[in-house]
């Protein structure tokens, strides 16, 4: 059989009650070359059953189940191995496409351009009932966007602008190294920065899918133990002088870091880590120097925060 064009990847575990919706918005592609390679990760659910529903009714669907937990990144990188197509597509099983034309515009997108690695698309952010909360678009411009400033703006930005696996489509060749397993948050932005040092990132805004917040993620476990401020110092750090940043650019993120890091730091070793060689490589200058900026755009930040409404003392909500 002829390698498929694409490669959609489901990593999943106790995810029942999304996957149809997740494989559905698949199924109603504008496009028919691809493969749908589901990695079942133990779940103890009804997974097995919708999985063997839907490889049932079409051959291009694979499911592997996994008797024994595998563990998130590892089970993404078996997804990863396992695929036979040129591009590689991840959808979670709790996400969704947005759109029948996402698979061949993402794809479109990435055989125009040949110097891009990445492409990624504006995102749904909707809730456990599949309502939208709101729409994330973070570059606007559609085309391509330089990867080493591409790199710099998430690290400014201290954030995953790229998107998330669900939103991205990206070329197999270069990710062979899968996921690196020593990252439990950011483990998606690891890659694109490692991705991003070898090409180009290039962007639709149109919305081509639909990330799902909802508590049951891992991310929610992992945001209370605080791991996203150590996993984002170590990518700043990591990528400091790999990126398009200047000077002063580079002190105010690095002292951003080793500023954010000070609490942790007392009972987290790599923090104390981090955090020491940070603050050696600004030096004691640098560090007043930079928390003398960072005072200063704090400060203005709170002269020009919005009023609080009287009739409901809410704060007008943020734009995103």
């Amino acid at each position: 059989m002829p390698a498929p064009k694409i490669s959609v990847l489901i990593p999943t575990r106790n995810y029942a009650r999304y996957l149809p919706e997740a494989l559905d918005s698949v199924l109603i592609q504008d496009y028919s070359d691809f493969e749908v390679l589901i990695s079942d990760n133990a779940s103890t659910d009804g997974t097995p059953e919708v999985t063997a529903r839907y490889a049932a009714r079409d051959r291009r669907i694979r499911v592997h189940r996994h008797e024994e937990d595998l563990g998130m990144v590892q089970n993404f990188n078996w997804c990863l191995h396992q695929a036979r197509g040129e591009y590689i597509k991840y959808l979670f099983g709790d996400d969704r496409l947005a759109d029948p034309g996402a698979l061949p515009q993402l794809a479109g997108f990435l055989d125009k351009n040949p110097s891009a690695v990445l492409a990624g698309s504006a995102r749904k952010v909707i809730d456990d009932a599949s309502q939208q909360l709101t729409v994330w678009n973070d570059f606007c411009t559609e085309g391509l966007h330089k990867g080493t400033r591409v790199i710099a703006r998430c690290l400014q930005a201290n954030a995953n602008l790229v998107g998330e696996p669900s939103a991205v489509m990206f070329r197999r060749d270069h990710a062979r190294a899968g996921f690196d397993p020593e990252y439990r948050q950011l483990v998606d932005l690891e890659l694109w920065l490692r991705l991003l040092e070898k090409g180009d990132f290039v962007y639709c805004p149109a919305v081509l899918s639909c990330f799902r917040r909802h508590g049951s993620q891992q991310s929610e476990a992992n945001r209370a133990d605080k791991i996203a401020l150590v996993e984002a110092a170590r990518l700043a750090w990591k990528y400091l002088d790999r990126c398009s940043l200047s000077m002063r650019e580079k002190r105010d993120l690095v002292f951003r870091h080793a500023h954010g890091l000070r609490h942790l730091s007392r009972r987290n070793t790599e923090a104390l880590h981090l955090r020491q060689e940070l603050s050696s490589w600004l030096g004691k200058a640098g560090y007043v120097s930079a928390w003398c900026r960072y005072r200063l755009l704090r400060l203005g930040k709170d002269i020009r925060k919005p009023a609080r409404n009287a009739g409901t003392g809410r704060l007008q909500p943020p734009q995103h």
